[in-house]
């Protein structure tokens, strides 16, 4: 795979976050793929790691456009718990949680919060983090920005929410005291302009609060169709300090497979440092993309003698639905607002009510799904999970 990077990539392009040389992985577009509100998306994707700092980027040329229009016009948030956020879980105990409450539990941690103040949660889909935050500072106001009015009424409905904003943050009138960016920065095709752009909203003694995937813990994100910008924490940070920005805190053990980072409102103290993500980045997206194709084998091989289940109604679920085409017979799912309802036309069971007899593969990085496994393994069901990575 190192060898087919090295020797396949076409010509370079220039990266959106440092101008480095791109290097393609043309091997990638042979994967079906997966939009963010966990549809099947068809193949023909295109890769590339910047040889400079290390990120990993989608090129966003007219095809990718235009496929992310199409997405977003049948956008359907958290349709599988009926708009209720994605729930999260520990590693050992498989206790969920909303995510938005987790990650206001990390901005009250890294920044203190005064008793009044204005937040701007960007791209706020539904209101959860709204909601989240309006629980702990009920004495702030909130604004959102979303492409459309499709949720207006449920977030102008949140306590403490002046208006729903679909236009640029940049337009949003006034300043405010924390921004936040809740799996965003990964969709937007101008990132550094994106988030200076924010820069001349917040307050110098603010905070930015940014939430987003790691692929390098989940090389699943790499398949997601709208998903443009494919950060670590390493090439993360870069990028902050590229734009002369101080990050404050970027973790990756907050939340499993997420990166949660915050930065100061000061942007005079920053300094450019080379991302340490940028060494043999190359092999390591490399082993990522090696790795998925042995998932999707392993998920095919294992359909092609048993009827099949999938772990999780999320995004590595769905997009092997899609490389199985359809054939799968349900999906589980520990989350509890999912329980009985169905994904792409297949019934979602709780581990508890899954047919005896059954046999569920876990598509999850491999740490994950062993835990799962050992959870949940012991009765009449058999959980399998993927190759090692």
């Amino acid at each position: 795979m190192v060898r087919d990077l090295e020797e396949k990539h076409g010509p370079s392009s220039e990266c959106r976050i440092c101008g480095g040389a791109m290097d393609a992985l043309h091997d990638f577009s042979s994967f079906k793929r997966v939009t963010s509100d966990c549809r099947p998306w068809p193949a023909g994707g295109a890769l590339a790691v910047c040889s400079n700092c290390g990120t990993v980027l989608k090129p966003t040329d007219l095809k990718w456009t235009e496929e992310t229009k199409n997405i977003y016009s049948g956008y359907s948030i958290y349709s599988q718990s009926n708009g209720v956020e994605t729930a999260i879980f520990e590693m050992n105990a498989g206790a969920p949680s909303l995510r938005s409450e987790k990650i206001v539990d990390f901005l009250t941690e890294v920044h203190k919060l005064p008793t009044s103040g204005r937040l701007l949660d960007v791209g706020c889909g539904n209101g959860a983090f709204l909601r989240a935050f309006a629980k702990r500072a009920s004495g702030w106001s909130l604004a959102g920005t979303e492409l459309s009015e499709t949720n207006k009424q449920q977030i102008e409905n949140i306590p403490g929410v002046e208006r729903l904003y679909c236009t640029p943050p940049s337009d949003v009138p006034g300043v405010f005291d924390v921004i936040s960016l809740i799996h965003v920065i990964e969709h937007i095709p101008d990132p550094s302009d994106f988030l200076v752009s924010l820069y001349s909203k917040l307050n110098q003694s603010g905070a930015l609060l940014v939430e987003l995937p790691n692929h390098e813990e989940n090389p699943f994100d790499l398949l997601i169709a709208d998903h443009c910008n494919h950060f670590t924490p390493a090439t993360l940070e870069y990028f902050f300090l590229r734009n002369g920005i101080k990050p404050l805190a970027v973790r990756s053990d907050w939340i499993s497979k997420e990166i949660t980072a915050f930065a100061s409102g000061d942007r005079e103290t920053a300094t450019t440092e080379l991302s340490s993500g940028a060494s043999n980045a190359g092999g390591r997206i490399a082993r990522s993309i090696s790795w998925l194709k042995s998932v999707r084998s392993a998920a095919m091989d294992l359909s092609a003698r048993n009827p099949i289940g999938f772990f999780g109604a999320s995004i590595g679920a769905s997009w092997l639905f899609g490389e199985l085409d359809g054939a799968v017979s349900f999906f589980v799912d520990e989350d509890p607002n999912r329980f009985g309802k169905s994904h792409l036309g297949k019934k979602i069971y709780s581990p508890e009510s899954v047919p005896a007899g059954s046999t569920v593969f876990i598509p999850l990085p491999e740490k994950i799904a062993a835990r799962i496994r050992e959870r949940l393994g012991d009765g009449s069901v058999e959980y399998v999970t993927p190759p090692a990575f």
